[in-house]
C-alpha cells in the first residue's frame, strides 16, 4: 500500500514525466511482480480447478491481468495522451485491487468469528 501511495505522490509531482522516471518505473516492476506472486500462491495453494470456480477468484485474476497489461503499454512508447490514460488506468487497478483484498480479509474474518 506504501508503494502504491508513494506512486501516487511521485506522479502527481512529476505530473506527465512521471511514467519515465526510474523510480516510477522499479515500483511498477516491484507491485506487479507482488502481485502476481501472490496470484500464483494462491492458485497453487488452492488448485487451479477450485481457484477458477469461485468469482471473487476470477475477477481478482481479471484486475492483476490488466494491471500487468497495462504496465506492458506503459514501457512501449506512444503519445502523451494515450500514456496519461495509461498511468491513471493502471494506478486505478492497483488501488481497486487492494480495496478488493482488504474487503475480502474483511470478510474472511467475520466467517472465522461467525464459526
Amino acid at each position: 500500500m506504501a508503494i502504491t501511495l508513494s506512486l501516487v505522490v511521485l506522479f502527481i509531482c512529476f505530473g506527465s514525466d512521471a511514467s519515465s522516471h526510474p523510480v516510477f518505473l522499479m515500483s511498477e516492476l516491484l507491485i506487479n511482480l507482488i502481485i502476481v506472486t501472490d496470484l500464483l500462491f494462491r492458485i497453487k495453494l488452492a488448485g487451479s480447478r477450485r481457484f477458477f470456480n469461485s468469482w471473487v477468484n476470477v475477477l481478482d485474476f481479471l484486475v492483476i491481468c490488466g494491471c500487468i497489461f497495462f504496465f506492458l503499454l506503459l514501457l512501449i512508447p506512444s503519445s502523451l495522451e494515450v500514456k496519461l490514460f495509461e498511468e491513471l488506468t493502471e494506478e486505478i487497478l492497483y488501488i481497486v485491487w487492494a480495496v478488493w483484498q482488504n474487503f475480502r480479509l474483511v470478510m474472511f474474518f467475520k466467517r472465522q468469528r461467525q464459526a
